[in-house]
């Protein structure tokens, strides 16, 4: 909308931008607000990013799996190592290939059309084992959408595959907080206010004039763009917020990575309080000091325990895992809770994705699409092409 000659006043409660996209410094390591990535297959977010100026490096495609306690690799650029591989039957490897291939026929909004059931459900219909949904899809969308039931939409997971086949997740070298910075690298300095709550959204006669915020202060708009986090649109205009799942990021620092490749591993053996583990130097070595790693393991859920004992047992853990590497000299660096880290979608979730006008001119991008980074690019593109339809002067 800015660079269509629109005025735009962006108001942001926290002190920075990028909501869950914000990465800390600490002694020279850049932690993300727990381990996230991005996929080179998202559509409109690889569009309206520039990810070359991020120098954004990607992960292997595939994962290390923990299974009946052995690493086992299982990458999809190395067809060898999957043909030997034996976390799944000669079957369902074939299964597997079938559903890429028939998901990479699709069109993105065609995932969306069609009857929708439980990725459990979905999985079953095609066939795949009960060792294929233990020992590889369970961990998997553990790691994804923080639930390893498999209970959320099987059009969520269409979305994530499809995505997916563009190649590896990728991390840009400065953490995905740079992925805001970029957004806002756009808009000139008085566009953004931070530290700003807003409370109400004002109303006269039905139509609404603009927001006011925690101190009192009311801003004038023509129209207003609700794209916050699910229980602050439900505070400000009334729409249902989405059930969250949490998880627990707690990241180390070592001398030496545990293993060398690009690779997330994921827990099959449902033992412990780690679901899966990324050391991300290996993807991004600037994410650490020269001669240091950056290990993020991930518990789902927000356990009970303090911080420095979660840590502990965290790392007591990670050395049965790993009984080569020398866990004992990691170092905790943070431990990060998110108790909103990821929206569950339920099957049948995608009837309500549409943006919504709540009248007298409010739109509201929040739920406009599936919680996910191309969500959010798609949800703010649909609000500001609805808004740039009228041609008028607005705020969002």
């Amino acid at each position: 909308m800015h660079r269509s000659g629109i005025k735009v006043l962006l108001l942001e409660a926290s002190g920075t931008l990028g909501g869950k996209l914000r990465t800390d410094r600490l002694d020279g390591f850049l932690l993300d607000r727990g381990f996230q990535f991005a996929l080179p297959g998202y559509r409109a977010f690889s569009r309206e990013i520039d990810l070359p100026a991020l120098q954004a490096k990607p992960f292997a495609p595939g994962a290390i799996v923990l299974s009946q306690g052995r690493m086992r690799e299982f990458r999809a650029d190395d067809p060898i190592g999957i043909a030997l591989s034996r976390l799944m039957s000669v079957g369902d490897k074939v299964r597997l290939k079938a559903y890429d291939e028939s998901l990479a026929a699709l069109d993105f909004d065609d995932l969306f059309g069609s009857e929708d059931c439980t990725a459990e459900t979905e999985l079953r219909r095609a066939g795949f084992s009960e060792g294929a949904l233990d020992r590889y899809f369970r961990p998997l969308y553990g790691s994804v959408y923080l639930d390893r039931s498999l209970g959320f939409s099987a059009q969520l997971m269409r979305f994530h595959a499809k995505a997916s086949l563009g190649g590896g997740a990728i991390l840009p070298s400065a953490g995905m907080g740079a992925i805001a910075a970029q957004v806002a690298e756009y808009l000139p300095e008085d566009a953004v206010v931070t530290g700003c709550r807003i409370v109400e959204i004002v109303r006269e006669g039905g139509l609404v004039h603009g927001v006011r915020a925690s101190d009192g202060t009311v801003f004038q708009a023509a129209r207003v763009v609700v794209a916050t986090d699910g229980a602050s649109a439900q505070t400000l205009v009334g729409v249902t917020a989405a059930p969250t799942r949490a998880n627990t990021c707690i990241y180390f620092a070592a001398d030496r990575a545990p293993y060398p490749d690009p690779l997330v591993v994921l827990n099959a053996d449902f033992e412990g309080q780690v679901n899966h583990l990324a050391v991300t130097t290996n993807v991004c070595p600037s994410l650490a000091p020269p001669g240091k790693h950056l290990i993020a393991a991930t518990v789902l859920g927000n356990p009970s325990e303090e911080d420095g004992p979660l840590a502990r047992s965290v790392l007591y853990e990670l050395g049965q895992w790993f009984p080569k590497a020398d866990t004992r000299t990691w170092s905790p660096l943070a431990v990060y809770r998110l108790e909103s880290a990821q929206t569950w979608h339920a099957p049948g979730f995608a009837a309500a994705l549409h943006p919504t006008d709540l009248g007298g001119g409010l739109l509201a991008a929040t739920g406009a699409f599936p919680s996910t980074l191309e969500g959010a690019v798609r949800a703010g593109m649909t609000a500001a092409q609805a808004i740039l339809r009228t041609r008028e002067p607005v705020t969002a």
